[in-house]
């Protein structure tokens, strides 16, 4: 079988880049190329900066001290989405951090039985400390708590 000796990734966006900055570090002998466009600008709404991201840059050799404060960046906790499936309701994704592991295998038994037809609550929402802290600074802040009709 051939060996792969260069690859050209299309877009320099946060997967074209951290793409790239992956197969340098992990893989040294393959030349990478990454074509962006001068034309379409950058998005910049930190999608990849969910707890994983960490393990990323830490897979990479680069130190959190150096690149969190030159980027301006911070960790998200969760995601909110309004109007998520057409109900005019509101959803926050929490991401499970060590301190959930206990409320999280509770969560997974409920959402299980609500596949099958239960009628457990089944929002993460109510299982995650990320949601339970947004919900505490929401509702003492001048906007509507996130779990709206929850």
């Amino acid at each position: 079988m051939k060996t792969i000796q260069s690859l050209t990734i299309l877009g320099g966006g946060t997967a074209g880049w951290m793409c790239a900055a992956y197969l340098a570090k992990h893989q040294p002998n393959l030349s990478v190329t990454v074509i962006e466009s001068s034309s379409i600008g950058r998005i910049g709404v930190g999608e990849g900066s969910t707890p994983h991201l960490q393990l990323f840059m830490q897979s990479l050799g680069v130190k959190e001290r150096d690149w969190m404060p030159a980027c301006q960046a911070s960790y998200k906790t969760g995601i909110y989405f309004d109007n998520w499936n057409g109900d005019n309701g509101s959803y926050f994704h929490p991401f499970f951090s060590e301190m959930d592991a206990k409320t999280a295998e509770v969560y997974f038994v409920n959402a299980n039985a609500r596949r099958r037809g239960s009628e457990y609550i089944d929002k993460p929402e109510h299982y995650f400390l990320a949601a339970v802290l947004d919900r505490q600074a929401t509702s003492t802040s001048a906007t509507a708590p996130i779990t709206k009709g929850a």
